[in-house]
């Protein structure tokens, strides 16, 4: 009689909860991502860079300097294939001195040949420049606007692709 009893107390207390292996629509599994970091910044920066305004963009720089580390890293994030492939029209040229000037980017617009935007690189980091790059290009960016005309002969045409009034009879 008393297993009986611890028997019956045990089963009370153990009793069976149903799990759902289903909860619905979740919004959002894992960590959120933090967008706010210096890497995704910059990463952001480099995927906006547009060169379509941009004519010619000169790299001066001589090799030796102490501070020709930012524009070496600038010039191989500009002759990506990706950034290069923003401005088709844009003509990149290096060069190379050996003066022990400081090193500098020029940039060169298709508006106005006077215009130009220099930026001397010994005291930017390679992002710095990116950015201020950014600032002065982007809102020279005009958007490309498609037109589509029809020609005659589809304008006569009726729609359906079939002759009008040809049906079954």
């Amino acid at each position: 009689m008393a297993a009986n009893f611890l028997t019956r107390r045990l089963n009370s207390v153990l009793s069976v909860v149903p799990s759902r292996s289903h909860y619905g629509y979740l919004p959002h599994e894992g960590r959120f991502p933090n967008n706010k970091t210096e890497n995704y910044v910059n990463k952001a920066q480099i995927k906006a860079i547009n060169l379509k305004p941009v004519k010619r963009i000169q790299f001066q720089v001589d090799p030796l300097h102490p501070r020709s580390g930012s524009i070496r890293q600038l010039m191989t994030l500009i002759t990506d294939e990706k950034v290069s492939r923003t401005g088709p029209k844009t003509a990149i040229s290096h060069k190379f001195v050996s003066d022990r000037s400081e090193p500098t980017v020029t940039l060169t617009f298709h508006e106005d040949a006077e215009l130009k935007a220099v930026f001397n690189m010994s005291y930017l980091t390679e992002h710095e420049a990116i950015y201020h790059m950014n600032k002065i290009v982007l809102p020279l960016v005009k958007a490309d606007v498609v037109t589509v005309e029809k020609s005659k002969g589809a304008a006569k045409k009726p729609a359906g692709g079939k002759a009008a009034g040809k049906g079954k009879k």
